[in-house]
Parts: structure tokens; sequence; C-alpha cells
């Protein structure tokens, strides 16, 4: 996972690394962190 959320619902990774956006089904969306390691 690798983010949290802050009181006023902002989000905040956890660890470095490349944050992604992505959509999963027809109206959600997931944040996922890639660790840097990972992405290259």
């Amino acid at each position: 996972w690798g983010q949290a959320l802050g009181r006023d619902y902002t989000l905040f990774a956890l660890t470095d690394g490349i944050v992604k956006f992505e959509r999963y089904g027809r109206n959600r969306q997931k944040v996922s962190v890639y660790p840097v390691e990972a992405a290259r």
C-alpha cells in the first residue's frame, strides 16, 4: 500500500517511491506507491 490518509483527507506517502493513480472497475481508482527499486 504505502500511503496514509490525513485528518483532512490528504493522501501522503509513507515510503519513498513513485505514486500511481490506477483505475479499477468502472468508477473506482486506487493510489499506490511503488518503491524506486521496483520501478526501474
